[in-house]
């Protein structure tokens, strides 16, 4: 497991080639999706749980500020998956995924968008869980994920064994 907190890291001229060097190619080309949704509604167009022009809050900037990453077993091979926290407009996003006509694959209470070669997201799926988080890699990585999140399959909290062992190594562990 891997995790990088890239928010204080942007102001820097280095950033760029330490991203490039650190964080995952699927969160990248995430990064590069989520960014082409930046400016990109028609005219007229209001995204979901928007205010109306002269009551907008400040410019949202779709990045992901942090990122965990894993690499796990999946059909045989070991593939990356990854959560992203940042602030997303997940309204404007779908708009923006349904205007170029990319269909959701639901899962669940939550949709699986495949990647989109054309905006810099060469492989792989994609999900926006919330306003806040974004989960990419394979379909299979991603619906446990939505799975875990759903609490439909188990996740770390529920095995006491290693909650205590955290416990013991963190102070501040949940």
């Amino acid at each position: 497991l891997k995790y990088a907190d890239l928010s204080g890291s942007r102001q820097f001229a280095w950033f760029p080639q330490f991203q490039a060097q650190l964080v995952p190619n699927d969160v990248l080309g995430l990064e590069q999706l989520l960014e082409a949704t930046q400016g990109a509604q028609p005219e007229g167009v209001q995204p979901e749980g928007v205010p109306p022009e002269g009551d907008q809050p400040p410019e949202q900037h779709p990045s992901i500020e942090q990122v965990a990453w894993a690499q796990v077993p999946i059909s045989g091979s070991a593939q990356v998956v990854a959560i992203g926290v940042g602030q997303f407009d997940v309204g404007a996003i779908k708009m923006f995924l349904d205007s170029r006509g990319v269909s959701p694959i639901p899962t669940g209470s939550y949709e699986i968008y495949a990647a989109q070669p054309d905006l810099g997201m060469p492989e792989g799926y994609f999900s926006l869980i919330d306003n806040r988080t974004v989960a990419v890699g394979p379909l299979e990585g991603l619906q446990r994920i939505l799975e875990i999140r759903a609490q439909k399959q188990p996740n770390l909290s529920g095995n006491a064994d290693l909650m205590n062992l955290i416990s013991q190594v963190n102070g501040q562990a949940v």
